[in-house]
């Protein structure tokens, strides 16, 4: 198994808005009729509703990575496009989003849909090398901390 994988190439395409879509379907509660009951997303205006402590009731977080630009289209418009759309729609749901560009050029199109995507330009990680992505992930588990998985 470990050979086929490092027999893989290191380039070719990919499908970002896959990903990112990917990612708010496990967060939205429009999904629920396939996750198994304890696995349903809750409600959106949860995440409006304060607890005693005034904290949100709830977060819903989603963090996207990417190590190269994306450029594989699927029905309709490019994935860059389609990635930036989902990402938009995700933020008026109230979802926080942290992104990550792995070793991609600044300023390329690639790192500018990351930037868009971020809750804000901090939610936004460049990383350059493997010490800079474990940084990057370190820095974004530090701000979720206080997050819960289950009740």
């Amino acid at each position: 198994m470990e050979s086929a994988i490092n027999g893989m190439p290191t380039s070719g395409y990919t499908a970002g808005h896959l990903g990112t879509a990917w990612s708010w379907y496990l967060l939205s509660p429009k999904w629920n009729s396939v996750w198994p009951s304890a696995s349903k997303p809750k409600a959106y205006n949860l995440l409006t509703e304060l607890n005693e402590n005034g904290q949100p009731k709830l977060r819903k977080i989603a963090i996207l990575m990417t190590d190269g630009e994306y450029n594989e289209e699927h029905s309709g418009d490019d994935s860059t496009t389609q990635a930036r759309a989902i990402c938009v729609e995700m933020k008026k749901k109230g979802l926080t989003l942290y992104t990550v560009g792995f070793a991609i050029s600044a300023g390329g199109e690639a790192a500018t849909t990351m930037a868009q995507c971020a809750t804000s330009p901090e939610h936004y990680y460049s990383a350059g090398d493997g010490d800079a992505l474990r940084a990057a992930f370190r820095d974004i588990a530090l701000k979720i901390s206080t997050l819960r998985i289950s009740e």
